[in-house]
This record gives structure tokens, sequence and C-alpha cells, in this order.
């Protein structure tokens, strides 16, 4: 066998694909291909945040402390709407 034909099967080809971190203006997407929040759905997410990490709270004092308070608060931002898409099928 010659080398070429033993490296074609022993090797799997995969298929390059270029990813530009550049993103267009006006664009609705991200460089990751997510949906981008508008401003008043990024107020709201931040309310929602912000709200029910109070109300948790005050219910459960061991959630108010300075680790779990901005993991909350990523956490809803970026997980609340990736959610809310897939069940509305916007995805």
């Amino acid at each position: 066998m010659l080398p070429e034909q033993r490296r074609s099967h022993t090797t799997a080809v995969l298929e390059q694909r270029v990813v530009s971190d550049e993103v267009r203006p006006g664009s609705e997407r991200d460089h990751r291909g997510s949906r981008r929040l508008g401003a008043r759905e990024s107020v709201v997410w931040y309310l929602i945040a912000g709200l029910s990490y109070i109300g948790f709270g005050l219910l459960q004092k061991g959630l108010l402390n300075w680790v779990v308070g901005p993991l909350w608060l990523v956490a809803v931002v970026v997980i609340g709407p990736a959610v809310v898409d897939r069940i509305r099928g916007r995805a």
C-alpha cells in the first residue's frame, strides 16, 4: 500500500469551518449563532434575575452572598432567553 492510501484509511477527514469573531452591524446573531437580546428584553431579563434573587434570598438566607448572586444573575440572563426561545420554537 502507498503511504497516501494508508493514511487515508487510518485518519478521518474532518470538514474545516472558518468561524469569524466579527459581528456584522445590524446582525441579529452573535459570533456563536445565538440570538441577540434587544435593549428592552435585556432590561426585562435583568429585572427578572434581580427580583427572583431577592425573592429567593428572603426565603433562604444562605443564597444572599457574593458568589451565588453574580452566578444567579448570569445564569438567568444567559440561560433564560435560550430556554424561552426553545420553548417558543425560535431556536
